[in-house]
């Protein structure tokens, strides 16, 4: 089924202001609850320390401690290659925009939308690990390196998942969109 120029307006129209409505109410929440408390937040930190100690534990047979620090929590491997886990570095925000960004979309059902968003999230969580455990790999081998893979590289291999998830989205739907 071929959508029209003034249908594909109005869809977009919707999904701009979807976005907007779900977005305010969501950085509202976010901003004034969520990040006032920071029991979310310390919580995924702890998690993501915890899931990244483990990974490294199995990937380099050493044992890895995770410290709780000032700032965040300190990951170390035999005390050769230490990172800290800050609660930006927990994904949280990357969450709320996956999930934002597909619950604002106007077409699809809400169960599908659930169950993309849970398996989307847990894809985004396991890529978060993944960064983690390289960049602890890497502290060691050259900081540059390291600098590099933190700041840009891994940022951008985030968001080209996030933007991969998205586009099978966008594709599943409209294939199946008979089915909405």
């Amino acid at each position: 089924m071929k959508l029209s120029y003034s249908s594909n307006a109005t869809i977009l129209n919707q999904w701009i202001l979807n976005a907007f409505v779900i977005f305010t109410i969501g950085f509202l929440l976010d901003y004034s609850i969520l990040h006032s408390y920071k029991f979310l937040d310390k919580s995924f930190t702890k998690i993501t320390a915890d899931c990244s100690k483990y990974l490294l534990t199995w990937i380099t047979g050493a044992e890895v401690g995770a410290y709780v620090e000032r700032i965040g929590i300190q990951i170390c491997t035999r005390g050769d290659h230490c990172i800290y886990i800050g609660d930006a570095c927990n994904g949280r925000n990357l969450y709320l925009i996956y999930i934002g960004l597909i619950a604002s979309i106007p077409y699809g059902n809400w169960k599908f939308k659930t169950a993309f968003s849970l398996i989307g999230s847990l894809i985004i969580f396991l890529s978060n690990i993944t960064r983690i455990v390289m960049l602890v790999l890497f502290i060691d081998v050259s900081y540059t390196l390291f600098s590099i893979l933190h700041h840009y590289i891994f940022q951008i291999l985030i968001y080209a998942i996030m933007f991969a998830l998205w586009n099978y989205y966008f594709k599943y739907v409209d294939e199946h969109r008979h089915k909405y």
